[in-house]
C-alpha cells in the first residue's frame, strides 16, 4: 500500500489487526485505527488537514476522504462508510446516521466554486513534495 509523506504530513498506521487494499493510497495527515477495513481503489487525501480513520471501521470500494484546511476529518469508531449513495447536488450531509442537513441554491454553490485555485496551489504542493515511502 502506498504511503506518501507530503511536506509535514505523515500517515500513521495501527499495527493492529485489520487490513487495506493494496491498492490504497494514504497521503498526508491521516491516522488510521486497529481494526480497520479500508477497501479497494481507497483514497486518503491527509494533504490540508487530518483524516482520522477510527478502529473497526470501513471505507467503502473507492472512496475519496479529503479535507480542507481548517476541517479535519473524523470518522469514527466502528462507522461504515456506504457505497454508491446518491447525493442531491449542492447539498451538505451529515451523520451518523446521514441527514441531508442543507441544500444550496444555485447562486450559493457557484460561490462554493471560488476555493478552486487552492486545489491548483495544492497540485503544486504535490508536484514539488511529495515523497512516496514505497
Amino acid at each position: 500500500m502506498p504511503l506518501h509523506d507530503l511536506e509535514d504530513g505523515k500517515p500513521v498506521l495501527h499495527d493492529a489487526p485489520g487490513w487495506i487494499a493494496p491498492d490504497t493510497q494514504v497521503i498526508g495527515k491521516v491516522r488510521i485505527g486497529k481494526g480497520r477495513g479500508v477497501r479497494f481503489g481507497t483514497v486518503l487525501h491527509g494533504d490540508t488537514d487530518l483524516i482520522g480513520l477510527g478502529a473497526r471501521s470501513k471505507t467503502p470500494d473507492d472512496a475519496a476522504l479529503h479535507t480542507d484546511s481548517g476541517f479535519p476529518l473524523a470518522i469514527g469508531e466502528e462507522a461504515q462508510l456506504t457505497e454508491r449513495k446518491p447525493l442531491p447536488p449542492h447539498s451538505i450531509i451529515l451523520g451518523p446516521p446521514a441527514k441531508l442537513m442543507k441544500t444550496f441554491l444555485p447562486e450559493e454553490a457557484e460561490r462554493l466554486k471560488a476555493p478552486a485555485g487552492r486545489y491548483v496551489n495544492n497540485a503544486v504542493r504535490y508536484r514539488d513534495h511529495l515523497v512516496s515511502n514505497a
